[in-house]
């Protein structure tokens, strides 16, 4: 993204000693750029010192363009409201289950004889039961955050406008006119 200063800001010396600066149009690159001559003289002109120079690097490695405008063929103005939300939700479910299993069981045998000899028997049996109890319990939370931001914008007749959203950061970046170098301050 480029932000054209106009005529350019006069910060006097310029790199090659001679007069005007070649501050102008300041550029927001979407990482740290390379130190370079372009990228010194695509930032903000910082103060400058006899040793150095410095310039304000702008970068945003999550820049989103939002709305773009082209009224270069109108001769009105435009209006434009845009909405833009930012922020979180989440929710999370906890469950509980407990099962108990009672059984209760009666086995018998008996053996029963008769006077008689080589009469009677043994008879035996059993009776089972078992029963099963679910106790069952869940837990749900929810929670949201956001916030709504609305941004009016107006276009000019004949011109375009971009509308961004991102998290802008900034580092200084010096020239050392003892040897040419470039180098990051800090």
């Amino acid at each position: 993204m480029n932000i054209d200063g106009g005529d350019g800001i006069d910060g006097g010396g310029g790199i090659d000693g001679g007069g005007g600066s070649e501050f102008g149009t300041i550029k927001v690159y979407e990482s740290e750029p390379e130190l370079d001559i372009d990228a010194f003289y695509s930032g903000l002109p910082g103060v400058n010192t006899s040793e150095f120079m410095r310039s304000i690097i702008l970068f945003s490695p999550n820049l989103q363009l939002i709305a773009a405008l082209d009224n270069t063929n109108s001769e009105a103005s435009i209006y434009y409201t845009v909405g833009v939300t930012r922020g979180f939700s989440a929710s999370a479910t906890s469950s509980y289950s407990i099962a108990t299993k009672v059984g209760l069981g009666v086995n018998f045998n008996m053996t029963i004889k008769f006077d008689d000899p080589g009469s009677g028997g043994e008879v035996g049996g059993g009776i089972m039961t078992e029963k099963t109890t679910t106790f069952a319990l869940s837990f749900t939370e929810s929670w949201n955050v956001s916030k709504t931001e609305s941004i009016r914008v107006v276009c000019p007749p004949k011109e375009r406008v971009f509308v961004y959203q991102g998290t802008i950061m900034s580092r200084v970046m010096c020239f050392y006119s003892h040897d040419g170098s470039f180098g990051w301050e800090g």
